[in-house]
């Protein structure tokens, strides 16, 4: 429930509600934010998104939960040989997440994109995440502490932030001890030039140079090989490797890919993520044969966070209820309620909502599925975006309603912070992050709703 946001977000209207005590408050934000190293002009959102204590708790846990089924079910990958068309991965996937299989240096970072409303979480898909984000999103907070607004609401509310970097650092120092390096390891940030070589990276080993830290940037064409591994642009030989941007952008560089699995490096948000960004992972972990081999911890987390999701077949499957049900005729008949997805980037089809085609447009893309055998399709229950109200900032301040997804992350498997997406937040319908900030858990208790307002 939202008491004590909802009252947050109204106590954040008014105290906006002055024009010039909301300008002044959003320079002071903007200048906080540009004297951390991001750029003047850059699309942003000055409000942060507020969860109360005992949910992001519960958050926390069922995504601990959930990284222990998501790795037994990516093991079935290597495991299970015949079920490695149930991941659907293209050739040139398939080909970099077996030479990743051996790789028992590795943490990966996923990132939970979820929808969170008023009386649910649900988690719609994982990313096998980068870096990208991570540094703005503190920046965001760190700067948005710096308004008197903030100051008001923190003496009211005892606000806390959500950072990510910090955990960023924790598995830092942990590799740091596993490779005997010290606290000084060469980390290399490797990747296309436009994910190596971003705004945010560059924040990022300015961070860590700060921190003593030795880091290296660059792109493909600036790596070189020898028998002691991966050399970098500047001569020297990391010993961590962080994977910058999609695995797309490495399928054609399959032989520096060898040869970082291959050297004695550890590398934090490896290779094997292409398996994690499977659109099919829903499905596989709501499947009866996959159920069998989670614990009841596990069960009851999937079925309490991801929306019903099963592959699109002939014949018999259990519903959301797990009652038995013929699931062509099912789908045809609960349009309204489902939403139809390929299980490929390449698909015919990309997301189909149900409630926004009619029947007849509904039937010809689930006969269009049946008909392309050689594909997977899922289907999924349909899963309302939630909205929250935000300040744009123009000649004067207005509130809007904009839909928002929530982001969380796990590095080595562990919660490591959050962040909001704000959906069509400029006239293009561009997004722009922000910052998750939550109340003190002195507040979480049954007299929360009888706080004096601002």
């Amino acid at each position: 429930m939202r008491d004590i946001t909802d009252q947050i977000n109204n106590d954040f209207r008014r105290l906006l509600g002055d024009m010039d005590k909301a300008k002044a408050d959003y320079d002071q934000f903007l200048g906080a934010l540009q004297s951390r190293g991001y750029r003047e002009g850059s699309a942003v959102c000055m409000k942060p998104y507020f969860i109360d204590e005992k949910r992001l708790d519960y958050i926390r846990h069922s995504i601990e939960i959930l990284n222990r089924a998501i790795t037994k079910v990516i093991n079935l990958y290597y495991d299970k040989p015949e079920m490695q068309d149930d991941f659907c991965l293209t050739p040139d996937e398939h080909r970099i997440a077996m030479m990743d299989k051996a790789k028992v240096k590795s943490l990966p970072i996923i990132k939970y994109n979820a929808y969170l409303g008023k009386d649910y979480l649900q988690y719609m898909n994982f990313e096998g995440h980068d870096l990208q984000g991570f540094m703005f999103t503190d920046a965001h907070g760190e700067s948005f502490g710096s308004t008197d607004v903030y100051g008001l609401l923190h003496d009211r509310y005892g606000l806390h932030r959500d950072p990510i970097m910090p955990h960023f650092l924790r598995i830092l120092l942990l590799v740091s001890h596993t490779l005997g390096k010290g606290a000084s390891p060469v980390i290399a940030f490797a990747g296309t030039k436009s994910s190596s070589e971003t705004e945010e990276i560059a924040s990022v080993t300015s961070w860590l140079n700060s921190l003593d830290y030795k880091t290296v940037t660059g792109e493909f064409s600036e790596w070189k090989c020898d028998e002691d591994g991966v050399i970098a642009p500047d001569g020297s030989h990391p010993s961590i490797f962080y994977r910058c941007g999609k695995i797309s952008d490495w399928l054609d560089n399959f032989s520096l890919v060898e040869t970082v699995v291959d050297s004695n490096v550890c590398i934090l948000n490896p290779f094997v993520s292409v398996l994690i960004q499977s659109k099919s992972i829903p499905a596989l972990l709501q499947r009866k044969d996959i159920q069998e081999l989670l614990d009841s911890e596990e069960r009851k987390i999937i079925s309490e966070t991801i929306p019903w999701t099963c592959f699109v077949a002939e014949g018999k499957d259990e519903d959301s209820d797990e009652e038995e049900i013929d699931l062509l005729p099912y789908i045809c008949e609960n349009r309204e309620d489902l939403v139809l997805k390929s299980c490929y980037r390449e698909g015919k089809i990309d997301v189909v909502i149900g409630r926004d085609v009619s029947a007849e447009e509904w039937k010809k893309t689930l006969d269009e599925i049946i008909v392309d055998s050689e594909k997977k399709y899922l289907v999924q229950s349909f899963v309302a975006i939630d909205q929250d109200t935000f300040p744009v900032f123009g000649s004067e301040v207005e509130f809007l309603e904009k839909e928002i997804e929530v982001s969380f992350f796990s590095f080595g498997g562990l919660y490591s912070g959050g962040v909001a997406e704000v959906k069509n937040w400029g006239a293009e319908g561009e997004s722009v992050t922000t910052s998750i900030l939550r109340p003190s858990e002195y507040m979480m208790n049954e007299t929360t709703t009888k706080i004096p307002r601002l």
